[in-house]
Parts: C-alpha cells; structure tokens; sequence
C-alpha cells in the first residue's frame, strides 16, 4: 500500500522513503524470525508426514491475516498504528517461506527428473498470471467493493483454497504408522487409574517425544544432507548450490527499491506507470516460466546448471545496464531482459532434488526455507542502506551490486555445469531399481495426481 504513495518534492519523497523503510525493516523482523524456526523442522517432517501441512498452514494463516485486515479497516479511527502489523500474522503459520517449501517440495514428489525443472517452472507461471489478473481485477473491484469487498473477496478465495487442498488434492507421502497393537489391546482391556505422578511422566515423556520428533530429529536430518558420505564431490557440489540460492534471496530485496528509483530519476514517473511496468514485467516472466522453459529445458534438454548460468548472465546485463539509461522505455528494455530471472527458483530446486535420495527432498528444501527466510534480514538493510548513502551521488549503485553478486553466483552455476557427470540424481545410486520400474513409478505417480484434479 505505500508504493502507491508519490512524491510531488524531494522533501516528501525523503519523508515518504524514511516511514517506507522503517515500516519494512521492522515488519522484515517480525516475519523472519516465526518463518526461519517453521522452516528448520517443517521440510523434515513433511519427509514423514506429508507434503499437504506445508501447503495448509500457510493457507490457514493468509486466510486469518484478511479477517485482521477487516477488523483493521473497521475500527481504523480507534486502532493504533501498530495494529498495520498484524499483517505479518501469516508468518506465524509458516508464511510463504512454508508455503513454497510445501509447493516445491509437492512438485518435485510427483515429477519426473527430466521433466522436472519445467514443472516446477510452470506451478511458477500460473501464479504469475494470477497475480496479472488480480492486479488487473482489483481497481474494478475496490471502486465497486471498497476495502471491504477486497478483504471479504481475498478471504473467500483463500477459504476455498483451504477446502480445495482437504478434500481434492491427495497426499503423495504414505506415512508408515508402527503401533504395537498388543499394548493398545491390553490398554483397552485392563485400563487402570494412575496417580498424579504417573500422569505428570507419561504427559512430560510424551511432550519430550515430540521435541525430539519435532525438533531434534528434523536439526539432525538436516546437518546429514551436508555431513552424509556421497560420491565424488557430491557434497562440494550441494553446498554451492545452497550458497547460489542464498545469494539470489539476498539480492531480491532490491526489487523493493525500484519503485523509489523510478520516482527520482525519471520525472513524472507514478503509480500508475510502475503498476503497469508490473504488469508487463509479470506477462514477460510468464513467458519465459511457460515457453521458454520448457523449450530449453524440456524439449532441448538443457542441463539445469547451463540454464542457470545463461539466467545469471541475462539478470547481470540487466542490472549492469539500468544505472546508465536515460529513457524509460531503455529501463523497461533492461527490465525485460532481467525477467529471465523467474525461472531461476525452480531450476535450482530441480537441480538439488538431482543429488540427494528421495527420502531428502523436504529436508533440503527446508534448508531453502531458512536461507530464505534469513537472507532478506541481511539482503535489505544493506541494499537499502547504500540505496539511501548514495541517493544523492549515483543511485544506481544498488544495481550495480545485484549485478556484481549474481556474476558470482554465475560463475558458480558454470562450475556446476562442467561438473555436471558428477551430479547423480538419487535414483541413478540405487541398484535395486532398473531404469524401466523408476519411470513407469514416476508415471504413475503422475497420472494418479492427474486424475485427482
């Protein structure tokens, strides 16, 4: 809601960016901290539970957040101005850090690797397009509607999801209970009273299996994706992947000053201009998360290491290019240049799901989870800081940096590219499964999901 606010002087526009930041930073905080200890334990145990938790939680929590937006709105006169933050409520149910982990790690559970990378590119590109289409509904709506139809609307929209994922969508992990029936007969058979001791160990033994199941295990099943003994520079290979997804979360906080950037170099930039940069930019990566994608990725067959290096070098001319151009229609030829870089989340999920067992998948991804939820803590105050200290000399410099930061990632993704035979995927280690049963498997994982749509 504050990228709508434009600045008619330099003195509001300094007013305008100060709120702007503080706002941000703080509510950067307090939606870190709820998502980075949801994401340690959430990918492990999805491993053992299932995928669908991951996806619901976070549901639950955007769901509760347009119910606070309503009370907000109602009572705006009456509320103090610390109750905006009650937007970050969704945080506390796993956030969208969750949310992704659960998507990603779903998709990956069902696909086949060959296919996989413009799978998941796709579950990228229809919520591309939705979010074009709710850009474009939401002016009609609100001016029919008013902040309380787009709340009420909001809200339904996410209480049909939830329904949707109960009843529609099957859970792809089996979970293998292990009860000792004999002691549940026994149990039912001679029940007896306890003591209030008794009661107080069986209800701390309890509370203390569930830390370790909840917790302990989940830290451990993490640190054995770094520490387990793999072939080759497997691991080598692993932990660079972890640092290239760190630094493309790290420098996504700068798409939060393109707004303020726009304002101050081009005169009589508005809103209404950004909207629809936005929404061109959103058509764009639709594109390339829809066609492009599947053209390199499925129908060429492009390694996943290639693409993410030919992404990298797309996002570094483009960031390499925007300080120095004096038009608005060369930004937007920048800009559109840099929408390559949409595709790159998947294809670095895809790559990962490559070297590790299928047993990892939610462990590695929860890995994801916590490096996105920790990378904007250190990714926004530095981007925003040498934002603000060069406002006056070269703002520019801010791209000048995403560039330098994505040209190493860039050259670590064409290391793993020359280093690609030395990346199994976890079906390739496994001898007891010829190539004929793990694609018939796959395809029947597939079809099965299908028919439940």
């Amino acid at each position: 809601m504050f990228l709508l606010v434009s600045a008619d002087n330099n003195e509001i526009q300094k007013e305008v960016q100060g709120f702007v930041n503080n706002f941000q930073m703080k509510s950067q905080w307090i939606s870190s901290v709820p998502c980075v200890l949801f994401s340690i334990i959430a990918g492990a145990l999805s491993d053992e539970f299932g995928r669908k938790p991951l996806l619901l939680l976070p549901l639950i929590g955007d769901f509760t957040r347009m119910l606070l937006n309503l009370v907000n709105y109602a009572f705006i006169e009456t509320l103090p101005l610390e109750f905006f933050y009650v937007d970050n409520i969704a945080s506390f149910f796993g956030g969208s850090t969750v949310y992704y982990l659960g998507v990603y790690s779903y998709g990956t559970t069902v696909t086949k690797p060959k296919e996989r990378a413009h799978r998941l590119a796709r579950l990228d590109g229809i919520e591309t397009l939705a979010n074009v289409v709710g850009t474009l509904l939401s002016p009609f709506v609100f001016r029919q509607l008013g902040y309380f139809g787009n709340y009420a609307i909001s809200a339904i929209f996410f209480a049909l999801s939830i329904a949707y994922l109960i009843f529609f969508v099957r859970e792809p992990i089996k979970r293998n209970i292990t009860e000792n029936n004999d002691e549940l007969i026994t149990e039912k058979k001679a029940p007896k009273s306890k003591t209030c001791l008794e009661i107080s160990i069986t209800l701390l033994t309890k509370i203390n299996n569930f830390l370790i199941k909840a917790i302990i295990v989940p830290l451990k099943g993490m640190k054995s994706v770094i520490t387990k003994d793999r072939k080759s520079v497997l691991k080598l290979l692993i932990v660079l992947q972890l640092f290239c997804y760190g630094m493309y979360l790290f420098t996504l906080q700068i798409h939060g000053l393109t707004y303020l950037y726009l304002l101050l170099v081009f005169d009589g930039f508005s809103e209404t201009d950004y909207a629809l940069l936005n929404i061109v930019m959103s058509l764009l990566s639709f594109v390339c998360l829809m066609i492009i994608m599947p053209i390199f990725s499925g129908k060429l067959q492009v390694h996943d290491a290639l693409m993410l290096f030919i992404i990298s070098v797309c996002e570094v001319v483009s960031a390499a290019v925007i300080p120095f151009t004096n038009t608005l229609w060369q930004f937007y030829l920048a800009q559109a240049l840099g929408t390559m870089g949409y595709c790159k989340y998947a294809v670095v999920r895809s790559l990962l799901s490559k070297c590790i067992d299928t047993n990892e998948v939610g462990k590695v991804f929860s890995m994801l989870a916590v490096i996105a939820s920790i990378a904007p803590i250190g990714g926004n105050p530095l981007f925003r800081q040498l934002y603000n200290q060069t406002l006056s000399t070269f703002p520019g410099a801010v791209f000048l940096l995403f560039a330098a930061l994505l040209f190493l990632a860039g050259c670590v993704n064409l290391f793993l590219y020359f280093s690609r035979d030395k990346i199994k995927t976890a079906a390739d280690t496994n001898n007891e499964i010829t190539e004929e049963e793990r694609e018939k498997k796959m395809e029947e994982s597939i079809q099965t999901e299908m028919s439940q749509l």
